[in-house]
């Protein structure tokens, strides 16, 4: 969950200026959220050997987010700017996915999905780049058919004609809707970075190196390797005219900071708030769908966990919580982290 302060309109500075100096002073309450992840489905037409939904498949109901469910909780954040659709499912899976794209867009709202690409029929891109859509993100580590087949448990075929529609539909439309390649940096898959690069070279993809969170006695060795390869290849895409994108913590900051808090959250299909989609169906802050957002987004339970993040003490929090805020690549603001260290001076 990333706010891009240069879509955002006019109106929302002041909220986004404000909410940034809550989180720089750590005020633990919250103005009402700006940017939000909203699960529509957690169904899934793939079995991905590094998801947590394959290796946790008892914490999910299977269940859709219905267009009344959706619509009441975009209803209620006046001030949202920026909505990602998407949890622990294949988002296209959900019947009313295009008519919840729609309605946020219709709203102003900059909206964002992902998708494997397997369900992008013709039909489907075009009404997926129709919808008004701002970003999607699709999901492709390799071009060889038996290692996509081993990681991700389909077809590569289905999957590239997939992104071949959706190319065409959002060149037919003259859309400038953008499209993020998600790559998921392991192993098996660092061979065939290459092969990526120059797979959507001239397509006009931004390609956002993933890295695992690995843990154990190889965990060091496996992170060096894959940032190396990772640097290589950015100048690899450079010299291609192919941008790339890779963001990692310094690890040497064992007391994390998180600014995404105070600025929005992440609901399950059930309509339950976590502080983010690393910590769905175990940490809920409340449910949107049975009492309002602010009970939730402001409830004790949710300020005292952006306490724990002001004080960077997670001592008091569940261990597999802590666990993974120490762990997160992904909303850690080194920008605001030194500031906040200016601001309160200390070390």
């Amino acid at each position: 969950m990333f706010i891009y302060y240069k879509r955002v309109r006019l109106g929302a500075l002041p909220k986004l200026a404000l909410s940034t100096a809550k989180s720089v002073f750590g005020d633990p309450k919250a103005l009402s959220p700006v940017s939000v992840q909203i699960e529509p489905t957690n169904y899934c037409n793939q079995k991905c050997v590094f998801c947590y939904r394959q290796n946790n498949p008892w914490r999910f109901d299977n269940k859709h987010m219905t267009f009344a469910e959706f619509k009441k909780i975009i209803d209620s954040m006046p001030d949202l700017e920026e909505l990602l659709l998407n949890g622990y499912g294949e988002p296209l899976l959900c019947p009313d996915i295009f008519k919840m794209l729609e309605y946020a867009s219709s709203k102003g709202i900059f909206t964002k999905t992902n998708t494997n690409m397997s369900l992008l029929t013709k039909e489907n891109a075009k009404k997926l780049v129709e919808t008004g859509i701002n970003e999607v993100f699709i999901s492709l580590d390799s071009v060889d058919p038996k290692l996509y087949e081993k990681l991700r448990g389909t077809k590569l075929e289905l999957t590239l004609k997939g992104f071949e529609n959706l190319l065409e539909a959002r060149k037919k439309a003259k859309s400038n809707m953008k499209i993020t390649l998600n790559f998921v940096v392991t192993e098996e898959t660092i061979p065939g970075m290459k092969n990526i690069i120059d797979y959507i070279t001239g397509k006009d993809v931004l390609v956002k190196f993933k890295s695992l969170t690995v843990t154990g006695k190889n965990a060091a060795k496996m992170m060096h390797k894959s940032v190396l390869a990772i640097n290589e290849m950015k100048k690899y895409a450079k010299n291609k005219g192919v941008n790339v994108w890779f963001k990692m913590k310094d690890k040497s900051e064992n007391k994390p900071f998180c600014y995404a808090i105070w600025f929005g959250s992440f609901i399950d299909v059930n309509g339950n708030m976590a502080p983010c989609c690393q910590m769905p169906y175990e940490y809920s802050f409340g449910n949107v769908l049975d009492t309002s957002l602010e009970e939730c987004w402001n409830s004790e339970k949710f300020i005292e966990f952006r306490k724990a993040l002001n004080s960077r003490d997670l001592s008091k929090l569940p261990k597999e919580i802590q666990n993974r805020c120490y762990n997160c690549n992904f909303c850690f603001n080194d920008q605001i982290h030194k500031l906040r260290k200016i601001v309160n001076n200390r070390p």
